[in-house]
């Protein structure tokens, strides 16, 4: 008989945690499971996605941009909107991704004999910034049966401030990155540096993230201007999040405006990725990042943060640095050793093809696969 699992997540949208969990609906075998989704808020991007699949998507049709009281009400509608379908549903595994849908999915767990899985994927840094969170998430931890990380960085730091974890049953499950685009050759790439104006005497540097405060941009403007940036250029990917003017006048104020172009929110990023010559990761907090698995995949150098999983996705991989985070000089300094590195396409060829392997999507399926029929 098919094994029945029910996903439950915040949002449709199309961002890491959400990514993952459409690679792991994309690759599971529907021969052996029958798989619904339920998601807080019902519509997004990946919707359509996830339908066309032939999997039922439920929504619990909550509005998270709107007034605290309103807010307060949708999330009520949509935790009963869950319980519901938890209780008509007999299901063998329900399975949670981030602290919102963990919650909602441990409280609607009391509804239901299936075994909950619970996805940790983050750092709990934001238990500081919202208030009751840390009380939610002892929820979200006691009723889960088994509890996945997406890094050893984010089960360490669980363990940490959650101890009394240990007497369950916990694991790491990398990430899956799935190269989506196009492979381009080099004379397409000579034409992407054209038009994004990068010379061939210059440097392309690339970092993607929304403009968020703690992604670090304002570490990397300042790390950009104690390099001698004559010839290279600094490229930021990313929606701006209300912080863009402010990164316009440091940049303006060190002088160094006309070397970074801010790109806004992109749907070409794997092209953009294979025209530039290297990455860069200066966040100051991260579970463990889709962003810098997809600069390695295409082969680029990269300097990153010690913060989350960087450090595990870069472990023994040549023509990469990480560094403390907070830490412009320390940026610098490494953004400097490697651009006097002289790599070949050979080097480029082996990084990408050592992290296909590493983390490849059907390792993750593999090991996910393992922890449902592992009880």
């Amino acid at each position: 008989m098919k094994r029945k699992i029910l996903f439950i997540t915040g949002s449709l949208d199309i961002g890491g945690a959400e990514r993952q969990l459409f690679f792991l609906l994309k690759h599971l075998n529907p021969k052996k499971y029958n798989i619904k989704v339920f998601s807080l808020v019902s519509d997004g991007p990946l919707k359509s996605k996830i339908e066309a699949l032939g999997i039922k998507v439920y929504g619990g049709d909550y509005v998270p941009k709107s007034p605290l009281l309103l807010k307060g009400f949708y999330l009520v509608r949509a935790q009963i909107k869950l319980c519901k379908l938890l209780y008509v549903s007999e299901l063998d595994n329900v399975c949670t991704f981030l602290p919102l849908a963990n919650f909602m999915g441990a409280l609607g767990s009391f509804f239901t004999k299936a075994s909950l899985i619970t996805f940790w994927r983050c750092l709990t840094l934001y238990r500081k910034k919202i208030m009751f969170t840390a009380l939610a998430d002892k929820l979200s931890l006691w009723r889960s049966h088994k509890i996945l990380c997406n890094s050893k960085a984010v089960l360490e730091d669980l363990l940490k401030h959650d101890p009394w974890i240990n007497k369950k049953e916990t694991d790491v499950i990398y990430n899956g990155v799935i190269f989506e685009g196009q492979k381009i050759n080099k004379a397409y790439r000579s034409t992407l540096r054209k038009q994004l104006n990068i010379k061939d005497d210059e440097w392309g540097l690339i970092y993607v993230a929304n403009l968020i405060s703690y992604k670090g941009h304002e570490d990397l403007i300042q790390a950009f201007a104690m390099i001698p940036h004559t010839q290279i250029k600094l490229f930021l990917v990313g929606e701006d999040r209300g912080i863009q003017n402010k990164l316009q006048a440091l940049a303006r104020e060190k002088n160094i405006l006309d070397h970074i172009i801010f790109l806004g929110l992109r749907h070409d990023v794997s092209l953009l990725l294979q025209s530039m010559d290297m990455g860069i990761m200066a966040s100051h907090e991260e579970g463990f990042s889709n962003a810098l698995l997809e600069k390695l995949e295409a082969g680029l150098p990269v300097v990153a943060t010690n913060v989350g999983g960087n450090q595990e996705a870069l472990e023994n991989l040549s023509g990469c640095k990480i560094v403390p985070a907070h830490h412009p000089k320390a940026l610098s300094k490494a953004i400097k050793q490697l651009l006097k590195t002289q790599e070949t396409a050979a080097d480029k060829k082996q990084r990408a093809e050592t992290v296909r392997h590493r983390f490849s999507v059907q390792n993750m399926i593999h090991h996910f696969e393992k922890k449902l029929l592992d009880n």
